[in-house]
């Protein structure tokens, strides 16, 4: 009888330890990515908590849909200024492994020929490549 009960919480425990890393909080204006074997599988944007089942589904990245403030320094100590929100979920986590120092690269790179106006101009469709929409930009001197 003691061997069976061990036995029990023994299996209980296991239990246990594959559920607990899979439940997930899901906060107002955040969303999650889930893969399913690897492959994408859903994007969870509704606040909850949520069970993935183990060893068959995991949480990639958790994002905000909030409008977030972002400062990059370009050449001759010039600074661009910018708010951005995240419009497309899967193409932010999958385009680039760090979408945000892609795009940074991608404005550095422009900036490098000096034309600010082709820059602000070519800023949004950069940023609709990683899933991100530009509300405002300055540059700032």
């Amino acid at each position: 009888m003691n061997e069976v009960v061990r036995a029990i919480l023994v299996l209980a425990l296991l239990v246990i330890l594959l559920i607990i890393p899979n439940i997930k909080h899901v906060s107002e204006n955040q969303a999650m990515v889930i893969e399913r074997f690897g492959k994408f599988h859903r994007i969870i944007d509704k606040p909850g908590i949520y069970i993935l089942i183990p060893l068959y589904e995991r949480a990639v990245q958790s994002v905000s849909l909030d409008p977030i403030k972002h400062h990059l320094s370009l050449k001759d100590q010039i600074k661009l200024d910018y708010i951005y929100q995240i419009t497309d979920v899967e193409a932010f986590v999958y385009h680039a492994i760090d979408s945000i120092h892609a795009f940074h690269e991608e404005l550095v790179n422009l900036s490098i020929h000096g034309n600010y106006d082709d820059l602000l101009s070519q800023m949004d469709e950069i940023a609709s490549h990683y899933g991100m929409n530009i509300l405002e930009s300055n540059i700032n001197n």
